[in-house]
Parts: C-alpha cells; structure tokens; sequence
C-alpha cells in the first residue's frame, strides 16, 4: 500500500473522519478479487489449533529483541532444556522468555514447510498489496464465522512501516477483534505512538507487550496505549496467582483437560483491553514447571 494512504487512513482514523474513511476503507477491502490471489501475495493464514481464530506469523529468526534475549541466554545462562529452568529458577536468575522459543524450530515450527511458509511471508511484508492482501483474507475468515484474529503466533514486528500496515488492516476489518503480542512495544510500538498518538485508540486491537523474562514484572503501559503478559513459572508464584487471578487473567488454555487441554475453548481475553495483564504459565513437555519440580499434570 502506498505510504501516502497509510498516513491517510490512519490520521483519519484518529480524527474521526468518518466520511473520508467511508471512502477509503472500501477501496482497500476490494483491492484484491481472489483469495488465491491474496495468498499468492502474503501467503496463507495460519490454521492454530489452540485458539479459535485464524493468525499470521513470520519467522521467529527475525524478531529483534527475541534474538537478542536467544543471544543473552547463550552467553549468559546456557539454558537448553525444562531443567536447566529449574535450576535458574532456584538460584534466582532472570530467565529471557524466549530461551526456549515454541516456535524456534520446535513442534509443527520445525517441518520444512512451515519454515519455508513464515519465511515467505516475512518476505512479503514489503509486497506493495501486502495490507490489501492482509483484509482480504481476515475478511474471507470471517466470514466463515472467525471473529477474532491474533497477529504473530510466530515472528514480531519488523519496523514502524510494518506496524503502520497491521493498523489499517484492522482499520479495515472493523468487524474483527485483533490481538498483537509483542516485545517491540519500547521501539515500533513507541514509534507509532509518537506519530500518531495511543495505539489503544484503534477501537477492535489488542496490543500486549510480552514480558522479557519469566516472572518478572508485566508493563503495561497506558501511555503507549498497551497491555500487557507475563509467563509464570516460579512455584510459589504460580499459586499465589491462582490464588489471586484464576478468575479474571491467568490463561487457562494451559489447566484444561480433556477435549479444551490446550485450547482456549470459550475463553478471548486475551483479545480483552480491559484485562491489563494475562499470566501465562509456563508449560513445557506437557508439564507446568514450578521451583520444587513439576507441580500439575
């Protein structure tokens, strides 16, 4: 999409500038005729069995500050497995989230053709008709009844660019309810913000500024306009959360059992503005971990 209508869209948007959007908006959803030619521009969305949605991610090797915490624990904390996050816990170490990345060459992220797919789509970012191609599809999904859509199962934002993009294509799929986890909140984030002011503002998105390392503290931060998450893993943490939060803001996509085990089953709040932090806990091997060892099966 052309910068110029970037800028456009989304001063407009801020303004309140209902009749300029009116005229825009449908421009951008009916760029794109086909959602082969959509997919031939962007790639496919993702299809993540745990959540009730559709997504789309780009490979994890290029998150920035990601690699950098991947950077931090070779050097520093050499954690390789669940025990060594045991033992870190123990003594009391910082622990970077991303030392071991779900998506990080791990599970279906490991196949050949899902590495080839989020390569693909990290490319296209800088495809012209990437946004259009972007509400194009996240319209077809809904469609199909997907209301609900998560930004990034896999990747981060890229650049002040790449963000600007995500904005006007929730702009332009009014009807569907988006999530954006990340750890660029300090630097794209940031940028969008000085821009065009608080990213909240933009009415059916989510953003949640992840946590660097486990159990530290959350950052929301209303001046940015974001929410926040944080992965849980200390034992005596861990049920004091429970304790506290099971009701309103610990995930429990992680404590189901049977047929919801791993899935968010009628839970969105991680879609929810009004929640400031969800807690996640940390969950490897099929076992959530605390300090003493694996304390829930």
């Amino acid at each position: 999409m052309d910068k110029k209508l970037i800028e456009t869209i989304i001063n407009n948007y801020f303004n309140n500038n209902k009749n300029v959007l009116d005229f825009y908006i449908p421009l951008v959803q009916k760029k794109i005729k086909t959602l082969k030619e959509a997919n031939s521009i962007a790639g496919t969305l993702s299809k993540t069995s745990k959540m009730p949605c559709r997504s789309y991610g780009i490979t994890a090797k290029a998150c920035q500050t990601g690699t950098a915490m991947k950077q931090l624990n070779q050097d520093k904390l050499h954690i390789t497995c669940t025990h060594d996050i045991q033992i870190a816990l123990k003594d009391g170490k910082l622990i970077p989230t991303c030392a071991l990345c779900y998506c990080d060459d791990r599970g279906n992220y490991n196949y050949p053709s899902v590495m080839s797919s989020l390569h693909k789509r990290l490319e296209s970012i800088t495809n012209p008709l990437w946004t259009e191609a972007l509400v194009y599809m996240i319209e077809h999904e809904r469609t199909k009844g997907y209301e609900y859509f998560r930004w990034h199962d896999s990747g981060d934002i890229q650049s002040l660019d790449h963000i600007e993009q995500i904005i006007v294509a929730c702009i332009c799929t009014p009807l569907v309810a988006h999530w954006l986890p990340t750890l660029e909140a300090g630097t794209h984030i940031a940028q969008f913000v000085q821009k065009y002011g608080s990213i909240d503002r933009i009415r059916n998105l989510c953003v949640r500024a992840s946590t660097p390392f486990i159990n530290s503290r959350s950052m929301p931060n209303k001046k940015l306009g974001v929410q926040a998450s944080v992965v849980i893993a200390d034992d005596r943490t861990f049920r004091k959360e429970m304790t506290t939060f099971m009701n309103d803001n610990i995930c429990t996509a992680k404590l189901h059992t049977g047929e919801d085990k791993g899935k968010c089953g009628a839970c969105r709040k991680c879609w929810d503005k009004n929640i400031d932090v969800i807690k996640y806990p940390l969950k490897l091997s099929g076992h959530i971990l605390g300090v003493e060892g694996l304390i829930l099966k």
